[in-house]
């Protein structure tokens, strides 16, 4: 997964900044946003992992429980 952005740092930082963006454009609802987000069907294995660690970042940020992912 890290090979995309060329270091694990990097990609650690997209997904702090992803989550982030979601937290400033739901508020509240961030976490089910998120979570609705990495469930899409139409998905690929990397987009799925990508969306679901932003899924679980935000959830850490706002102290809630992270969803299982269905």
């Amino acid at each position: 997964m890290s090979s995309i952005f060329g270091e694990p740092a990097a990609y650690d930082r997209a997904v702090c900044r992803t989550a982030e963006i979601f937290i400033a454009k739901f508020g509240s609802l961030a976490d089910l946003e998120a979570w609705t987000a990495a469930r899409r069907p139409t998905l690929t294995h990397s987009e799925r992992a990508y969306c679901e660690a932003v899924a679980r970042r935000v959830s850490s940020l706002l102290g809630s429980v992270a969803a299982a992912p269905a």
